[in-house]
């Protein structure tokens, strides 16, 4: 067999090796140091690969080199050197970066090489957005999405929708974030993506919850992104659905319904050890209990709350948590009181104090 039949397999095997593993690889060096065209290639992306951590400016040379010799072999050469090169551009915060991965995203595209092209034009797009370019970074997501429908591509496509749909929330233009929205559930129909389904699902959810359409917002989860969710057994987007419930009939004052969220959601965090978002369920469940008067319960869900931050050296969750809700804290404190190990309520002792309703801090 030949050494390596494309540097596009060259690319894939050490795109992300680290420098000293690809220096100690004698037998990659002197395969790829023979006399041909393709060899020369190969060894001079081979160099530029090695040398992008510990020395990025004679990686550069090294790519440079390689893309003069592979007008004599191929696009799909010349691409993979494009985007080795636009990727260490990338990283040195270079201008040039963009011109590299726009060229080799147009030879992945002129020989139909979907997953490479979704590679490139996803750097490519990334990057126009990170320099403020949204427009421009709109228009590679768009003609990515159309070049993955197009192949049959479903679930790529339906990424790609999505990651349109976010773009266009970002500025909110929820119209259009919706349309996109749809279209990438329409994609990831074609195959029952479930767990996509119940993703792209809760993405409507919140896009009708920024129109204030809160009965739609409440419909897509109830029916659509919950059931997807738990058909797939994905324990994390079930989680989200409830604390997207509970936070939004917080908002609504509905809070029985809120605290029956909580509880669930709390329940599914401790049952997959998440940690963290069982000690957000608890202080949600705190504040829920506070505001409706129930002062001990919520003492008890801020003493578990904080024994779990410190166990896991989680303490952060819980200054943040005080530092938000300070009135609130106050309160609880003021109407219970440790006697014991037990906490109670603490007798009249605000009486004389003003009624007025506790204040959270922004």
């Amino acid at each position: 067999m030949k050494f390596l039949p494309g540097l596009i397999l060259l690319s894939i095997i050490w795109s992300n090796a680290p420098a000293n593993i690809l220096s100690n690889n004698r037998d990659l060096k002197e395969k790829a140091s023979g006399d041909s065209v393709f060899n020369k290639v190969s060894y001079s992306l081979w160099r530029g690969m090695s040398l992008a951590a510990v020395a990025p400016g004679e990686a550069v040379k090294n790519y440079r080199t390689a893309l003069l010799s592979s007008k004599k072999t191929g696009k799909a050469e010349e691409a993979a050197i494009r985007t080795e090169m636009g990727k260490l551009l990338v990283h040195l915060d270079r201008k040039d970066a963009i011109a590299q991965l726009a060229k080799a995203s147009a030879l992945y595209s002129q020989i139909n090489n979907v997953p490479e092209f979704t590679f490139t034009t996803n750097l490519l797009a990334n990057l126009y957005l990170k320099n403020g370019q949204f427009q421009e970074s709109l228009k590679r997501y768009s003609d990515l999405y159309k070049v993955q429908s197009k192949s049959g591509e479903a679930v790529l496509a339906g990424n790609t929708a999505s990651r349109i749909a976010d773009l266009y929330a970002g500025k909110k233009l929820y119209k259009e974030a919706f349309n996109y929205a749809d279209i990438a559930k329409n994609e990831y129909e074609k195959v029952c993506r479930r767990d996509s389904l119940g993703s792209i699902y809760y993405k409507i959810a919140e896009i009708k919850k920024q129109q204030n359409k809160p009965k739609l917002s409440e419909f897509y989860i109830i029916h659509k992104a919950l059931p997807f969710y738990s058909s797939a057994d994905h324990f994390k987007g079930r989680l989200k659905c409830f604390n997207f419930l509970a936070d939004m009939y917080m908002d609504q004052k509905r809070y029985s319904e809120a605290k029956w969220f909580y509880l669930q959601a709390n329940t599914q965090s401790k049952s997959i050890k998440d940690t963290v978002s069982t000690i957000a369920s608890l202080h949600q469940l705190s504040v829920l209990k506070a505001i409706t008067g129930h002062y001990i319960l919520a003492k008890q869900d801020l003493a578990e709350a904080e024994f779990l931050s410190k166990e896991g050296e989680l303490e952060y969750l819980d200054r943040r948590f005080k530092t938000r809700y300070p009135a609130l804290i106050r309160k609880i404190d003021l109407k219970t009181v440790t006697v014991d190990g037990d906490v109670v309520v603490k007798k009249e002792v605000a009486k004389q104090k003003t009624r007025s309703s506790f204040v959270l801090a922004d």
